[in-house]
């Protein structure tokens, strides 16, 4: 016999009561029926408690996010990853099939047995949300497209975290005994995979890595199938995982995907554009690049306005970037030259050269983006011909002016006969070594810059207190004065020794200002440190984003104006040397080429075609660079014609002895950034800059150079304020700039850098860091010989040096794939 109670079931009405006026309500009943032993009053408490914890909400933050699967053939570490896991593998059979925690846990407990480090509670706060086990914090899943909508494949899920006190990697597999509900979408789980891995790990190797390693082998229905129904133990188990890595990296299909990825880019190819036939056919690919340019030549115009006020702002700032750059760059080349030359190629024929170039290639040109000046590598070749010329006791602009003739007739020939299409050879690596060569040629002279000041006012101080009468014996007087050197001279009770007078007599008429020289050195170190600084300014939270731009933008311009404002009047006690300025040379210089016999116009034929090599090679290289697939150019290229317009260009110059120009870096990768529209993605925990598109108009380049040509007015002054540190510091600055996106040289700084903190890029995922880096080595010997030959005091070093940079291209072909296998040189080596 049962005894019983007649309890009314609890059933409070709730309909327009809040969740706190129920639990009020249910706390009232359980407090006038205390009894707990009555069955009906049990639920009523069951009730209460589910309500009091309903009342404890919490919130969670959910981020879907869709990752790209790992492509077994062309990457490296995924099949390092399963190679290691096999050899130390941790699979689990019949799991329990209850809930989540209790499928985790042995898990857990299995990988970190030989951690003693880590605890238990530790390793379920890292993979868990909550204490109660039931929501995992990082999850991989795959979903498919059906029906227009997205369903989650619920037979697998990938879980992982990282560990603060763990040594290494650890990835545990986990098969339930039968199909389980383990929640939102894991209504049918049938397998587990957990990774931990350590919180410092190389980016490549950290948990989010490993995870999308193993996440996916399971993508694949029939794997799954296969290993849920022929698996029965580990053995059988891991051979399905083999079978399944070598159908990843081995697959026909993907080989074929491959040859498809391979031959698009082939045809993407800018210099293949005109390639459409096997021999050479005369003006072919200038007909080319007229016929592909010239039907844009309208919107060329139209897109630096369009766009409303947006773009009309970009354009504005760019022509302000533009102006300042070209000038700054223009003034620093054109003090070069007059020390190469001695005077015969100065500040005013570089500003003419510049002016003349930007209007016509702005104009006439098929790829408006790049910015067409004078370079290092091209005043470093005019300090050859000028040495030349003293040698063989020409006049210089003869001599220079028969070597550029016959350099313009080779640029022309090339253009001709289409000899940039022989450029598809040319492969990144070769680009990105003679860019960081540039920026290598830009640092040592503001280098000499600096030795030649402090030689003049410092090291001169010294060397005259070494010799004074202190410590100098049998010294003959430099200046002539009326004290002989064995005489001394009495002012009243002190007598002084004869050498010191004289001495102090060449200081008068020789001054040193040591002071000139440290105040060099701040201002030639500051124009970087600041023009740097605004550059990435606009990545800052301070002020509003259109005033950050701004300042980014011009920082280069802001930066010279303010030290040379600092200069002149925060300084205007030290004596600064302005750059050199020859007022009575003629802009326009007509030689007399009757003064040159028939040997050496038969000798300006060798040192013209290498001068002709070395623009061909370094226009090209620039062209390349800004069509490069990154910038996202539109309106197609124009090689052969724009070569065929600078060897003009250089005819031209050669004649009327200004200096000679070819597309140049970084000028022109600058200028295509500044038209661009940019986005910030974060790519696996690193915030990438991916330029969206490029506003590509000829309006920039045309009106920076008209106002360019109206800054003969600001000849000498005001330009001649900005001293000669500040110029130095202005070839610091962009070289710096050319290290921005020069894969070599990022590839260079990871010699230094720890693994933990290599960034995610396809190199570093697809190839092996010994690789990676024996590659990296070959292309810093390649520097290191460029800048032997090219900055060597040896005139026919000099001469050789286009000849070295194209022997790199033969190099790059036949003897690197010996050493480094071709699937990695696809990665690290590809346009």
């Amino acid at each position: 016999m049962f005894e019983t109670e007649n309890v009314r079931e609890f059933k409070p009405n709730i309909g327009g009561m809040s969740l706190a006026q129920v639990v009020e309500l249910a706390q009232k009943k359980e407090r006038k029926h205390p009894n707990p032993n009555v069955g009906g009053w049990r639920k009523v408490k069951q009730l209460v408690r589910g309500i009091a914890d309903m009342k404890k909400s919490m919130l969670i933050h959910t981020n879907r996010q869709r990752l790209e699967e790992r492509d077994f053939h062309r990457e490296v570490r995924p099949a390092q990853d399963i190679k290691n896991f096999m050899n130390e593998a941790t699979v689990l059979f019949h799991l329990p099939d209850t809930n989540l925690h209790d499928v985790i846990n042995p898990m857990i407990e299995k990988l970190i047995e030989n951690e003693p480090a880590v605890k238990l509670e530790e390793a379920k706060r890292a993979i868990f949300t909550e204490d109660s086990c039931s929501l995992l914090t990082n999850t991989l899943q795959s979903s498919v497209m059906l029906g227009g909508g997205l369903f989650f494949e619920d037979s697998w899920i990938c879980a992982f975290a990282s560990l603060k006190h763990l040594h290494k990697r650890h990835v545990a597999i986990g098969r339930l005994k039968r199909p389980t509900n383990l929640g939102f979408t894991c209504t049918d789980v049938r397998f587990v995979v957990l990774v931990l891995a350590p919180t410092i790990e190389k980016g490549t190797k950290n948990s989010l890595e490993t995870a999308i390693t193993f996440s996916t082998l399971f993508t694949d229905i029939n794997f799954r199938v296969s290993i849920w129904e022929e698996a029965d133990n580990e053995e059988e188990f891991l051979d399905l995982l083999q079978a399944r890595v070598d159908e990843l990296s081995d697959n026909r299909n993907v080989r074929n995907l491959i040859r498809r990825r391979e031959s698009q880019n082939d045809q993407s190819n800018p210099f293949l554009q005109a390639d459409t036939r096997k021999r050479c056919t005369f003006f072919k690919g200038i007909r080319e690049d007229i016929k592909r340019r010239v039907r844009h030549y309208r919107s060329d115009f139209e897109d630096g306005v369009s766009g409303g006020l947006p773009t009309v702002g970009v354009m504005i700032t760019t022509i302000v970037f533009l102006y300042f750059s070209c000038l700054l760059f223009t003034l620093s080349l054109g003090v070069l030259n007059d020390k190469n030359t001695k005077g015969n190629i100065g500040v005013r024929k570089a500003l003419a050269g510049q002016v003349i170039s930007g209007l016509v290639c702005g104009i006439f040109g098929g790829q408006p983006l790049m910015v067409v000046a004078t370079s290092a590598p091209l005043a470093l070749f005019t300090k050859v011909i000028y040495m030349l010329t003293e040698e063989q006791d020409w006049d210089f602009y003869v001599g220079y002016g028969a070597i550029g003739i016959f350099s313009s007739g080779f640029m022309i020939l090339f253009a001709v006969i289409d000899v940039s299409k022989y450029m598809k050879w040319s492969t990144r690596s070769v680009d990105d070594v003679f860019t960081v060569f540039v920026a290598c040629t830009l640092l040592k002279e503001a280098i000499n810059a600096l030795l030649t000041n402090f030689e003049k006012n410092y090291v001169c101080l010294q060397t005259i207190l070494d010799s004074s009468a202190y410590g100098a014996t049998n010294t003959t007087p430099v200046v002539t004065v009326n004290v002989s050197e064995n005489e001394n001279i009495t002012f009243g009770n002190e007598t002084i020794d004869g050498a010191l007078v004289n001495h102090a007599h060449k200081c008068l008429r020789n001054p040193c200002h040591p002071e000139n020289s440290i105040l060099f050195v701040l201002l030639m170190i500051g124009v970087p440190w600041i023009g740097i600084t605004l550059f990435r300014f606009k990545r800052s939270p301070y002020l509003a984003t259109i005033p950050r731009e701004l300042l980014s933008n011009q920082a280069l311009a802001i930066s010279v104006l303010l030290w040379s404002f600092i200069a002149q009047y925060c300084f205007k006690d030290v004596h600064l040397n302005p750059f050199p300025y020859h007022e009575e040379n003629n802009v326009f210089t007509i030689p007399d080429f009757s003064k040159l016999g028939y040997s050496s116009w038969l000798a300006s034929i060798g040192l013209g075609l290498s001068h002709a090599l070395m623009v061909f090679m370094e226009h090209n290289i620039t062209g390349s660079v800004v069509n490069s697939p990154e910038n996202k150019l539109k309106k197609g290229t124009s090689y052969h014609w724009d070569l065929l317009l600078c060897g003009l260009l250089n005819l031209l110059f050669a004649v009327f002895g200004l200096p000679m120009v070819h597309g140049i870096v970084p000028l022109s990768p600058m200028h295509v950034r500044s038209l661009a529209d940019v986005e910030e993605r974060v790519n696996y925990g690193y915030v990438q800059t991916i330029i969206v598109r490029v506003r590509e108009t000829r309006l920039t380049i045309i009106i920076a150079h008209v106002f360019l040509g109206a800054s003969f007015l600001l000849l000498p002054l005001p330009l001649q304020y900005i001293p000669m540190s500040v110029l130095a510091g202005v070839y610091i600055f962009i070289a710096i700039q050319s290290f921005i996106g020069n894969q070599f040289f990022e590839r260079l700084i990871l010699f230094v850098t720890e693994q933990n903190a290599y960034p995610p890029s396809h190199y570093v995922r697809r190839v092996p860091q010994r690789k990676m880096h024996l590659f990296t080595f070959i292309e810093l010997l390649e520097l290191i010989v460029l800048c032997v030959f090219g900055m060597s005091s040896i005139i026919y070093m000099k001469m050789v040096f286009p000849f070295i940079l194209i022997i790199f291209i033969p190099i790059r072909h036949l003897i690197i794939p010996r050493i480094i296998e071709k699937k990695y040189l696809e990665s690290l080596d590809h346009h």
